[in-house]
């Protein structure tokens, strides 16, 4: 009986082999600053020594993946994108070559590989500078056929920030790791609108959860259906509850008011890329392309420069039911009349200074007028002035001079010891911490008070305020702690 057990299960085998190799489920392309990142996700990670590439004839770079097999849904999800002009995929005996044919020659490639994960990234380049081609030839000597290959429990174990700085101590700025079974870059990256001068940016960057290397969300899994798509009206979008818990900014958790704040930028025409159940972007996240989308609709509905700032007021939700139901800007409106009064104001004293005058001097005025006239015919007289430079004496007294903050913003950033406390500035609930962002204020004293709802208030033998006043100088960040008690600790720090 066990041998015609044995017997069946390996004429199984020997039909079927695809019930042993891997199947390639997707293959995407993302376009980098430094060059073109290949992606090819499989149901189990492939083993280094079948995985194979080189660089081929006219433009065309070339991968094996041995022991594998191609999924029929593959071919559904692939888009060609700039740099890449053609994907050529060839499916042999229990192996899948991939070609991609690049408008430009291919300088250098290598080929990430970590038994800790399904992913395979492959990093191609056009174009080298000289840092970057020393730093690739720098690999190429550590391994074989261009491969990186990462041990499974690479860097696992330690917070992200320590594994952070381990994966690029020991493979370089421009390298990718494995952490958690996700791929990250080792490419430390500033926030561009950050304006504080902070030397230790590497970690304020990374204190916050990782973000796994997903350059553009897939439209849907390989392995399911498509996705259900909607057409949203205006009419049976309701936001009016989107503030009960305060501002909507950047970071925020609350899913049902982001989900409609969404779904309201959606049906004005907003892009906010894929993702979500119907694939149009509202997924409940308030990240990059939804504050963009923000953004965007404050300077479509005529915000000024200081008021152009990605976050969800009453200023701004009032104008998005306004653009829900076709009304025009409020914004605009008041400009246009205050310009309007302006105008009818200066012309009105324009018109009676020419009557007065015109009463009062007559004549008088036809001279001067001749006079002006006489003047302005008149050969131009041309000087010579010397300009004169001066240096400071010592270029260090360049750092005694003041900075130049009339042109920077002015922020506050708070933090606690506490997590779902209420933040209040000036009376208004701006939300909850932690406060993933720091907030922008005008300058000058606020009063700060922070609110733990679940606890109640300290009594003490005489009234303690409960709150901070806070002095933000103009152009400046100005950062402030607050300690609220704990059941350990009696009393505020």
């Amino acid at each position: 009986m066990i041998f015609k057990k044995l017997k069946l299960l390996l004429l199984l085998l020997f039909v079927n082999p695809f019930l042993i190799a891997t199947q390639v489920q997707l293959i995407t392309t993302h376009k980098k600053s430094n060059g073109t990142l290949l992606r090819i996700v499989t149901s189990s990670a492939v083993d280094i020594d079948n995985i194979a590439g080189w660089s081929g004839q006219e433009n065309w770079f070339y991968v094996t993946l041995n022991g594998t097999y191609l999924s029929p849904k593959v071919m559904e999800y692939i888009e060609i994108v700039f740099p890449i002009e053609d994907i050529e995929i060839t499916e042999n005996n229990q192996s899948v070559q991939l070609g991609f044919l690049f408008n430009k020659p291919v300088e250098d490639y290598e080929i990430f590989h970590s038994n800790a994960t399904r992913v395979l990234l492959i990093q191609v380049w056009e174009s080298l500078n000289d840092s970057l081609r020393s730093q690739v030839k720098i690999s190429e000597g550590k391994n074989i056929n261009r491969v990186f290959s990462l041990p499974k429990q690479e860097a696992k174990g330690a917070p992200f920030y320590d594994s952070f700085v381990y994966a690029r101590d020991k493979y370089g700025p421009e390298k990718y790791f494995v952490w958690y079974s996700n791929w990250y870059s080792t490419h430390d990256m500033i926030d561009d609108n950050e304006e504080e001068n902070s030397i230790n940016y590497n970690q304020s960057t990374f204190n916050s959860d990782p973000k796994p290397l997903i350059i553009k969300k897939q439209r849907a899994e390989v392995s399911g259906p498509p996705r259900p798509t909607r057409k949203l009206e205006k009419s049976s979008i309701d936001i009016s509850f989107i503030l009960n818990n305060g501002f909507l900014i950047a970071g925020s958790d609350n899913i049902r008011a982001i989900k409609a704040l969404q779904e309201a930028l959606v049906a004005l025409g907003y892009d906010l890329g894929e993702g979500g159940m119907y694939n149009d972007g509202v997924d409940g996240e308030f990240g990059p392309n939804t504050e963009d989308a923000v953004l965007q609709f404050q300077l479509d509905r005529g915000f000024n420069n200081t008021n152009v700032d990605g976050i969800v007021g009453e200023g701004t939700h009032k104008e998005l039911l306004r653009a829900l139901s076709g009304e025009k800007s409020l914004v605009s409106i008041q400009s246009k009349i205050n310009k309007s009064q302006k105008m009818d104001k200066s012309q009105g004293i324009k018109k009676a200074k020419k009557i007065d005058i015109t009463q009062k001097f007559g004549s008088v005025m036809q001279q001067r007028r001749e006079t002006a006239k006489e003047l302005l015919n008149q050969a131009p007289i041309t000087t010579q002035v010397k300009r004169e430079k001066r240096r400071l004496a010592n270029i260090n007294e360049i750092n005694l001079l003041p900075p130049d903050l009339s042109k920077r913003k002015t922020f506050l950033r708070l933090s606690c010891n506490l997590d779902g406390a209420n933040v209040f500035i000036d009376g208004s609930l701006v939300g909850t911490t932690p406060l993933l962002k720091k907030f922008p204020i005008t300058p000058g004293w606020h009063r700060v008070r922070v609110v733990d709802p679940l606890s109640p208030p300290p009594k003490f033998a005489m009234d303690i305020p409960d709150y901070q006043d806070i002095y933000v100088p103009k152009g400046r960040t100005q950062k402030i702690r607050i300690n609220l008690a704990t059941s350990n600790q009696e009393s505020i720090d």
